[in-house]
């Protein structure tokens, strides 16, 4: 469903300078016809309004996110609803618990960039944007989960997800 209105979805629309920017939020995720998911309330919290007239001529989503980068702001689907989250910040749930005992498959990585690399076994709540415990020995304390990759087939093996994290 998100994936779909992510690619597929134009819009061509012009906003004049003084416009709250929750308007244009508003206008363009109906435009998208995903569920806002946990946005209202995120962006009921603006109150800023555009510095300058803005003209659309794309696909929603692209300009949703421009338009939230500049409100120190990022912009997913998650489940099949929007998701938008201050940069640096996690969701308001139970951060998940992760080491070698309940799920943990190697030693986080710790990347170039200061990213955290980590393997698991395949747990649904692994979505970007969840905070999550690891205890290892490599690295202990909380992260904050910015991109999931899932693998796993009814007819095999592997159940596992691969997550770039970033320190919370």
């Amino acid at each position: 469903m998100g994936a779909t209105a992510i690619q597929s979805k134009r819009t061509n629309k012009t906003y004049t300078k003084g416009t709250p920017v929750k308007t244009v939020f508003g206008d363009l995720s109906k435009q998208l016809g995903i569920p806002s998911g946990n946005a209202d309330s995120q962006i009921n919290q603006l109150n800023s309004k555009l510095e300058r007239s803005l003209s659309v001529s794309s696909n929603p989503m692209a300009a949703i996110s421009r338009l939230l980068w500049h409100e120190n702001m990022s912009v997913s689907v998650q489940n099949g609803a929007l998701q938008i989250l201050k940069k640096g910040t996690a969701l308001q749930k139970e951060a998940i618990s992760l080491s070698a005992v309940n799920g943990l498959l190697d030693s986080p990585e710790i990347g170039t960039k200061g990213e955290i690399m980590v393997r698991a076994l395949l747990m649904p709540e692994f979505a970007p944007g969840r905070l999550v415990h690891i205890d290892s020995a490599m690295y202990r304390g909380l992260v904050v989960i910015h991109k999931a990759r899932f693998s796993g087939a009814s007819f095999g093996d592997t159940w596992e997800v691969e997550m770039e994290c970033g320190i919370k």
